[in-house]
C-alpha cells in the first residue's frame, strides 16, 4: 500500500466579507486530501465546508481525479455552520451575490487543485491501523417542549461516544494521515454573534480538533462525519434552554463560544490520540470500493421557516426517490458513505450487524436529514426537516446490511 496527504487554504479574495452575515475570518477553512493506493488508487477529501450541491460536486471531483490519476473520489465536508454556502445560481440577486459566489469557488477549486497535486506528488509506502476511544463531546440534541420536540443539546436519547481513528504511517513510522469518524455535527458556533458584530467565519469543533493534532503529531487529519443528525455538541455558543414554564429561550454567549470550541476540540484530540495509541494494524492492504442506490419514500418538505414544535405530524407523502450507497473498503475496515444525515440508531443498526463498518455522512453531496422511526414518530426537527419519508432510514441501513454481507 502506497499513500499520501495534504491540505490547502481557501483564500479568500480582498473585499470578500461581509457575506452571509459573516464579517470577520477567525480560523482559516482548508481543504484536506488523503491518497490511498493498492489495487487501485482511492482519494477522500474533506472541505470545511457546511454543504455544497451537485455542480460543484462534480466540479471538485473532476480537480480531483485529473490532479491525483485516482479511480475514484469522495468529496466530504466537515458540516461546519461557520462558513459560507456556495449557492444556487437561481437566489443571486444583484451582481455582487455572483461575485461572491466566484470568489468562493475559485478559493474552493484552487485549494482543492494544490491539495490534489501535492499528495499526488508524495506517495510513499504505508500501513495503516485502527482503535477507538470514548469521546463525551456529543450529545443527543432532540429536546421535548410542551409544544413538541425541537433542537437543544441537552437531549436524553441515544448517543454514540465512540470516536474512531485511522492512522496511517510510512516506513519511518511518521503519520501520513489520520481518519478521524465521530458523530457529532461541527456546530459550537452556529448562528452565534460576535460581540464586534456579526458572524465569523470558523473551522469550528472538527477543523480546530484537526489542526490540533496536526500540530501534535504531524501529517493530515481528515474529519468524518458519522451519523450526527440528532448529535450535537454538549456546548454551543447559542442555544435554547428551557424557562420556568418549559417554553424554550434562546440565548447567545458569543465571544465565549470560541473557548467552548477549544476545550471541546482539546477533548476531541485527547480521545483521538487515544485511539491511535491503542490502534491495531489493518488486517489487509486492500483497497475497494463499491456503490449502489436504493429506493426509499419520499414527503414535501417545508422552508426552514415554516418549521416549529409541533405534536401534529406534519408529512405530506410524495413518493419515492432514490438514494446512493457509497462503500469503500480498507482491509477489513469499510466506510460507508451516504449523503443523508442519518440519525445515531440508523447507524447503530448497521454497526451491530457489521463492527467494522464506519458510517460516513454527506459523501458525495448532502441530502438533509434522513431520520429513524421513531424520530418521525415523535415529530422531531429531524423528521421535519427532511425530503425522506418514514421508513426509508431502515430501507437505507437493511441494504447497507446486504452489501456488507456480500463485500469481499
Amino acid at each position: 500500500m502506497r499513500a499520501s496527504s495534504a491540505k490547502s487554504e481557501l483564500i479568500f479574495s480582498e473585499g470578500f466579507f461581509p457575506t452571509e452575515g459573516f464579517n470577520v475570518l477567525l480560523t482559516p477553512l482548508y481543504v484536506r486530501v488523503v491518497l490511498i493506493q493498492a489495487d487501485i488508487k482511492i482519494v477522500l477529501v474533506s472541505i470545511e465546508m457546511t454543504s455544497l450541491p451537485a455542480d460543484e460536486i462534480a466540479a471538485l471531483k473532476d480537480i480531483v481525479l485529473r490532479e491525483t490519476n485516482a479511480d475514484t473520489c469522495w468529496i466530504c465536508v466537515t458540516h461546519t455552520f461557520s462558513a459560507p454556502h456556495v449557492m444556487p445560481d437561481f437566489v443571486l440577486r444583484t451582481d455582487d451575490d455572483k461575485k461572491h459566489k466566484r470568489d468562493l469557488q475559485a478559493a474552493l477549486y484552487n485549494a482543492t487543485r494544490l491539495a490534489s497535486a501535492d499528495a499526488a506528488s508524495s506517495m510513499v509506502n504505508a500501513k495503516m491501523s485502527i482503535g477507538s476511544d470514548e469521546c463525551s463531546v456529543c450529545i443527543n440534541r432532540d429536546i421535548e417542549t410542551v409544544d413538541g420536540w425541537w433542537v437543544g443539546n441537552s437531549g436524553t436519547g441515544a448517543t454514540n461516544k465512540t470516536l474512531t481513528a485511522i492512522h496511517i504511517i510510512d516506513d519511518a513510522n511518521q503519520t501520513i494521515a489520520v481518519l478521524v469518524h465521530y458523530a457529532v455535527q461541527s456546530s459550537v458556533l452556529d448562528g452565534s454573534m460576535m460581540s464586534t458584530g456579526g458572524k465569523a467565519v470558523s473551522s469550528d469543533l472538527a477543523g480546530t480538533m484537526a489542526a490540533k493534532l496536526e500540530a501534535q503529531i504531524g501529517g493530515t487529519v481528515l474529519f468524518l462525519v458519522g451519523a450526527a443528525g440528532d448529535q450535537a455538541p454538549i456546548g454551543k455558543a447559542k442555544s435554547c434552554k428551557f424557562d420556568q414554564a418549559r417554553k424554550l429561550m434562546e440565548y447567545d454567549l458569543q465571544d465565549d463560544g470560541i473557548e467552548i470550541c477549544n476545550t471541546l476540540s482539546d477533548q476531541m484530540v485527547i480521545a483521538a490520540t487515544c485511539a491511535i495509541q491503542s490502534a491495531k494494524p489493518v488486517a489487509s492492504n486492500e483497497v475497494f470500493v463499491q456503490d449502489a442506490a436504493v429506493i426509499v419514500p419520499a414527503k414535501e418538505m417545508k422552508p426552514l421557516h415554516e418549521l416549529y414544535p409541533t405534536r401534529i405530524p406534519p408529512y405530506i407523502s410524495k413518493g419515492t426517490m432514490e438514494t446512493p450507497i457509497f462503500l469503500m473498503g480498507l482491509g477489513d475496515i469499510t466506510l460507508v458513505g451516504v449523503q443523508p444525515e442519518l440519525n445515531c440508531l440508523t447507524a447503530k443498526e448497521v454497526t451491530d450487524a457489521h463492527p467494522t463498518a464506519l458510517i460516513v455522512t454527506m459523501v458525495n453531496g448532502g441530502a438533509k436529514y434522513m431520520a429513524d422511526k421513531d424520530s418521525y414518530q415523535r415529530i422531531t426537527y429531524e423528521a421535519m426537516n427532511s425530503p425522506f419519508g418514514k421508513g426509508a432510514a431502515e430501507i437505507l441501513a437493511s441494504k447497507v446490511k446486504e452489501m456488507l454481507a456480500s463485500r469481499p
